[in-house]
């Protein structure tokens, strides 16, 4: 039996192919991924040789999905998006923690308030905690 490696397109053909599809544009592609048009297209054409397929129709500074690369993208797209969100939680959670905020209790009550099921969306692994005063605070004395 072959192993996974051998039977997968290489990741970094996969962020190329990704960013080539969505952008329609191998230049634009390389701009976002610092590689050369040249080196887009390459890597798409390896791809496409490996797949056996044609994913792109080229077009004078455009390039469109195929059919098959229409498919083939969206489930690129969703599995890099998986690995990318992945990713994302397992370094929040690497860099958990607590955050303790102090502002007054006017700020706190209208601009942090509306935001702060954002933040624990985005950002789940860190504890956030808010302390409001309308005094000065001594952040050392209390331990802010």
């Amino acid at each position: 039996m072959r192993s996974l490696r051998h039977l997968l397109p290489s990741a970094g053909s996969l962020i190329v192919f990704e960013a080539a599809g969505r952008l329609s544009s191998f230049t634009a592609a390389g701009r976002e991924l610092g590689m050369t048009q040249a080196a887009v297209s390459y890597a798409v054409r390896g791809l496409e040789e490996r797949l056996g397929a044609k994913l792109f129709q080229r077009r004078h500074r455009q390039v469109l999905l195929t059919e098959a690369g229409e498919r083939f993208h969206a489930d690129v797209s969703l599995g890099l998006s998986h690995i990318r969100k992945s990713a994302e939680d397992l370094r929040l959670q690497a860099t958990g923690g607590h955050v303790t905020l102090a502002a007054s209790t006017a700020f706190g009550s209208f601009w942090m308030m509306p935001r702060l099921q954002q933040f624990r969306d985005e950002l789940p692994g860190i504890d956030l905690r808010i302390q409001t005063a309308d005094r000065d605070l001594d952040i050392i004395a209390e331990g802010i």
